[in-house]
């Protein structure tokens, strides 16, 4: 009987373990009133430690909104380190209201909204809606979602859900992540935040499903991994994550995001950058420097504070860019294209591209390689391709612009239709080794098919 009754006890040890770890914690029984005015940061900093205690739990805000004031130490508004299986749950019409800028300066230097740091595993944050209660006076420190592991197996933070979240006004960004893995991200919506909307660093197996970025003030979306032997805690207050030199799969390995809408502010609508096996797809992006954006740079004196290689096994499709200055932009910082590949080749694969009224260049090749470009409908500005080596464009329609071929090589250009040229519609200068065919360039009311413009090729 002993036995037996040990063996239940055994097997029970796991369910029990589990339903204390769901235990709910109302931050109200810590003493916050939630009425935004009071400073409820004393009574959310118990309610955060009495879940670190009993080693995870629901952390649950009611409806309500509920203030952090500036303190006299810098003071995050809800922080867990190094513990796992954490909830935070808002109900509807609760917000995390930051009240902490410098009053004298106005800028972020008192904390971050939510701060996650590992190693640790299991995160789910749902309905968190984060937000400052002013507009900073510029681009401080303050993300209202911070996530800091590491880029390792036994020292990231992993399972990581955030589902129906939101974030505004942030100093910083709207949610980075850094040395984290297995991450999903649901229908988060980030507003006039002075950095980027969402920000990967290092990170491995990214899922994000309905991402919305307004006016964020660089990239809405970004997928980054940086290298700096000499500063890999560069990020203060956390241990960062850049060093990561060669693509493996810390680099974004293993992600996919759909659904991204990106409209105003600054720098880009999604920036791939040292990444690796990343799917993109269903992306609008308005009135933003780049729609969609693939780089890589060097360290080389004061060029770069740090280095990324070129992505690869990239798969980008269903993109539209409206009204930024390029639509879709691949560009090598590092000229000469030369020596080792990892520099300045690409792997990436575009198809179904929508460009109009960008006012630059509809889609821009500049010093890189290993592009492949099928399905673009372009409007009002052209396609410029130059120091490009083995790319592939099929299947263009361009109208109101032109298509310009520069310094390249191996490139295989055709069916592309050309209408409403400006000048000449179609140049290749100093293009070698290349196959370009099936160029119909005129207009629709007296249509023509010319090669006079290639004949520097």
């Amino acid at each position: 009987m002993y036995r037996c009754v040990f063996a239940i006890l055994l097997a029970c040890g796991p369910l029990l373990a589990a339903e204390k770890a769901s235990e709910s914690f109302d931050v109200r029984a810590f003493g916050a009133a939630g009425d935004g005015t009071t400073d409820d940061q004393p009574a959310l900093t118990r309610a955060a430690n009495a879940v670190a205690q009993n080693k995870g739990g629901v952390l649950h805000f009611p409806a309500g909104v509920y203030r952090c004031a500036a303190q006299k130490r810098m003071q995050n508004g809800i922080e867990f380190v190094g513990v796992s299986g954490v909830t935070i749950l808002f109900d509807p019409g609760a917000v995390l209201l930051m009240d902490n800028l410098n009053p004298q300066t106005g800028l972020g230097e008192r904390g971050h909204g939510i701060l996650v740091r590992g190693p640790c595993h299991d995160i789910t944050l749902t309905n968190v809606a984060v937000k400052w209660a002013k507009k900073p006076g510029g681009r401080s420190m303050g993300d209202a979602f911070r996530f800091e592991g590491f880029p390792d197996a036994d020292r990231c933070i992993s399972n990581i859900k955030m589902i129906h979240c939101s974030a505004e006004f942030s100093p910083q960004t709207g949610a980075v992540l850094m040395g984290c893995s297995d991450i999903d991200v649901e229908d988060f919506r980030v507003s006039r935040t002075y950095a980027d909307g969402l920000h990967f660093n290092a990170c491995r197996r990214i899922h994000v499903r309905k991402f919305t970025g307004i006016e964020t003030g660089d990239d809405a979306l970004s997928f980054v991994t940086y290298q700096d032997d000499n500063a890999v805690n560069v990020y203060r207050g956390g241990p960062g994550s850049f060093a990561r030199a060669d693509l493996g799969e810390w680099n974004s390995n293993g992600s996919s995001a759909a659904d991204i809408c990106a409209k105003g502010g600054g720098a880009n609508g999604v920036r791939l950058a040292g990444a690796i096996d990343v799917k993109l797809s269903n992306v609008t992006v308005e009135g933003k420097l780049r729609g969609v954006i693939s780089d890589c740079g060097k360290k080389e004196g004061n060029k770069h504070s740090w280095s990324w290689l070129a992505s690869r096994g990239i798969a980008i499709s269903n993109v539209t860019a409206i009204g930024c200055t390029s639509g879709f932009y691949v560009a090598n910082f590092n000229q000469p294209m030369s020596g080792d590949d990892k520099w300045w080749r690409f792997d990436i694969q575009l198809s179904s591209f929508t460009a109009r009224d960008c006012t630059s260049d509809s889609l821009l090749i500049s010093d890189a390689a290993g592009v492949r470009v099928r399905g673009v409908t372009a409007q009002n500005q052209g396609i410029h391709i130059a120091g490009a080596r083995d790319c592939t464009l099929t299947d263009i329609d361009l109208k109101d612009g032109n298509f310009l071929l520069h310094n390249c090589r191996g490139i295989i250009c055709s069916d592309v239709r050309i209408v409403h040229p400006a000048g000449e519609g179609f140049g290749a200068i100093e293009v070698f080794d290349s196959r370009l065919e099936g160029i119909e360039v005129g207009d629709p009311v007296h249509p023509a098919t010319t090669a006079a413009a290639t004949r520097r090729r």
